[in-house]
């Protein structure tokens, strides 16, 4: 099963979709040999309700800490769930000032006020020795520098421990292994210019947006240019808040399917 942040391995089996929260046994009459949980996009922001960028749906920034408990309380009423797996954007871009209305409001940067908000929900999950993989988000990145979200995890959570955002300083890893299956975390932000600019995930990102975007979208601020004029199709994934894998990443990949 393939998302852009998570893949599961079976042996060499590889399915299309992620869009369940048990893998089942043999025959389906039987009990799943593994429960977990899946949220993402969390984007909580103390802001009202808005648009998106492009105007074509509503946000619920404040509404979406309401999600996040009732998935929490869900979870917490099944038997057995092993893990819960994160997939991005914990809070909102807006909440580090650099766009949107929040910056109107308060003075000072509620990047950590807002990630304390939403593990506090997340932490209500029982038993409590069930673990949160987080992947890498863009909204993770316009908050944070990448190398240190998982201090800010620990910091702002009454149990450290369940949080998992990395493992050996890296951001893929292996997550969970049971029965045959593997679950691994991918970084989809390896290369990003969200990075700062000295590190060499910034400096690969800003040369592929160079090459395949005719946009000024790597030194024109943010708001200034429209990311997507004169592309179409599969071209629309090269603006500034995508990412990639990169070549290492890569290589550690392809290792799990040789």
């Amino acid at each position: 099963m393939v998302h852009g942040r998570w893949i599961i391995l079976n042996s060499s089996r590889l399915a299309a979709a992620l869009t369940t929260t048990s893998l089942l046994s043999s025959s389906s009459s039987e009990s799943p040999l593994l429960k977990f949980g899946i949220i993402a996009d969390i984007q909580y922001a103390d802001v009202d309700d808005a648009e998106n960028f492009a105007k074509t749906e509503k946000r619920f920034y404040r509404g979406s800490l309401e999600g996040a408990s009732q998935a929490v309380k869900r979870w917490s009423n099944e038997n057995d769930i092993q893990f819960i797996a994160q997939l991005g954007d914990l809070i909102d871009g807006q909440n580090n000032l650099q766009y949107g209305s929040l910056k109107n409001i308060v003075a000072e940067p509620q990047s950590e006020i807002a990630l304390k908000s939403v593990i506090a929900i997340l932490d209500e999950l029982h038993p409590e020795n069930i673990l949160f993989f987080h992947a890498c988000g863009n909204h993770e990145l316009m908050n944070f520098e990448q190398v240190e979200i998982q201090d800010k995890l620990f910091q702002v959570s009454t149990n450290s421990c369940r949080h998992v955002f990395q493992k050996n300083k890296k951001c893929y890893f292996e997550a969970f292994r049971t029965r045959g299956w593997r679950f691994l975390q991918l970084d989809a932000y390896a290369n990003s210019i969200l990075h700062p600019k000295h590190l060499s995930g910034y400096k690969e990102a800003a040369k592929i947006l160079r090459t395949e975007n005719p946009n000024d979208v790597v030194d024109t601020p943010p708001g200034t240019v429209n990311f997507f004029n004169g592309l179409s199709g599969s071209q629309c994934r090269f603006v500034p808040f995508n990412g990639g894998l990169g070549q290492a990443q890569l290589d550690w990949l392809l290792a799990f399917f040789s």
